[in-house]
């Protein structure tokens, strides 16, 4: 602790925190402080455990070609259960890509999901402003009984 930062200034301190965000708020607050220390802690060393080799990558020989097992015949309407691999390439997994390849595929599958969530977006938009004219069209083609109030 600083030298400077004493009993006095940390009771200072602590009563500005307690006028800024409320008695009431100060468990919430120190608890969602507590969450993101943990996730964050965790995310450290998830990046740290991403740079170290894994064993699997040690025993794994380069450019090896791997044969997929022979499956039965697909059911029709079936979807594949993995993903294609041009001919004569080594099936690769997500353990053996780089750190810029790994970058790539995420940046790609965030796309897509935001692609998605666009989509649906304009989707709902669409319907809104459909039900919106529809309200609106019975609105005007009603007529309006005043009488009933």
């Amino acid at each position: 602790m600083p030298q400077w930062l004493g009993g006095p200034e940390l009771i200072v301190i602590l009563l500005i925190v307690v006028v800024l965000f409320g008695w009431k708020k100060l468990p919430d607050a120190a608890r969602s402080l507590g969450r993101s220390m943990r996730i964050f802690k965790a995310e450290v060393e998830e990046m740290k455990r991403d740079d170290a080799p894994s064993a699997a990558s040690k025993d794994t020989v380069k450019g090896a070609t791997v044969s997929p097992p022979p499956a039965a015949s697909p059911q029709p309407g079936a979807a594949p259960s993995q993903p294609t691999q041009p001919a004569g390439e080594p099936l690769r997994t997500q353990q053996d890509e780089t750190p810029a390849e790994r970058e790539a595929r995420l940046r790609r599958e965030a796309e897509a999901r935001i692609d998605a969530e666009d989509a649906e977006r304009a989707r709902i938009e669409q319907q809104l402003r459909a039900e919106r004219a529809a309200k609106a069209a019975r609105e005007a083609g009603a007529p309006r009984d005043d009488t009933a109030l």
